[in-house]
């Protein structure tokens, strides 16, 4: 059996124990990439020299009661792994996503208004990543997302809420539009969540002026043209 071989074979012994286990989460049993170290022949653990995966600091996160309510649905993120931008939304809904879709449909037809290729330059998230009544994001929630900001590495987080306002140390979503911020090496910019703008769309002006921001930011503001 050739090294992919032992690899896949391992995985598969963990699959099935948390299978066996009804562990879906991985919280007893928790994912682990494996790799075969040509020198020794031996088998070692990709995270054993490494940072804890975005995953693992998730899957183990309990700071609040929300942990319980998460499942397979409930993602870290989705999209590009290297990302002009990261639209970071406040929550994560009780289905497990973190947009309905009517706010998907918007997101979608902003990041087309500053021609970002979906697959290739955007990337969702949620601060709070676990479905849940609670609204107060904590320090877990923060850690994580900054772990998630350095491994995608994009040139622009667009913070769509309240809480990233707050993160970023403003009252109002109006205080942080008036400044340009910086989060984990990235431009920071903040603007109104989807569903507000849905309600009120006199908002669509301010949006309009906040993605030109992004995609100035981005390096992208000529596409527009």
């Amino acid at each position: 059996m050739n090294e992919a071989g032992y690899e896949y074979f391992l995985s598969l012994l963990d699959d099935a124990k948390r299978v066996v286990c009804n562990d879906t989460l991985g919280e007893s049993n928790p994912f682990v990439d494996y790799t075969i170290e040509k020198k020794e022949e031996a088998i070692i653990n990709k995270t054993s020299d490494k940072p804890v995966s975005l995953k693992d600091l998730y899957l183990n996160c309990h700071s609040c009661n929300n942990w319980i309510n998460r499942d397979h649905r409930c993602l870290v993120g989705r999209g590009a792994l290297h990302p002009l931008v990261l639209f970071v939304v406040d929550k994560t809904l009780d289905s497990g996503a973190m947009l309905s879709a009517e706010d998907g449909v918007m997101i979608n037809t902003w990041s087309n208004a500053i021609k970002l290729e979906k697959t290739k330059e955007c990337h969702l998230t949620s601060i709070i990543k676990c479905p849940g009544e609670s609204s107060e994001v904590n320090d877990d929630c923060i850690k994580i997302l900054k772990e998630q900001v350095k491994s995608l590495s994009p040139k622009v987080v667009f913070f769509l809420g309240n809480l990233g306002a707050k993160i970023l140390g403003f009252d109002s979503i109006e205080k942080a539009r008036e400044n340009v911020s910086e989060f984990e090496g990235a431009v920071a910019v903040v603007s109104y969540p989807p569903m507000m703008v849905q309600r009120d769309p006199r908002l669509k002006a301010a949006i309009w002026n906040d993605l030109k921001k992004v995609a100035f930011y981005a390096g992208i503001k000529e596409r527009r043209c």
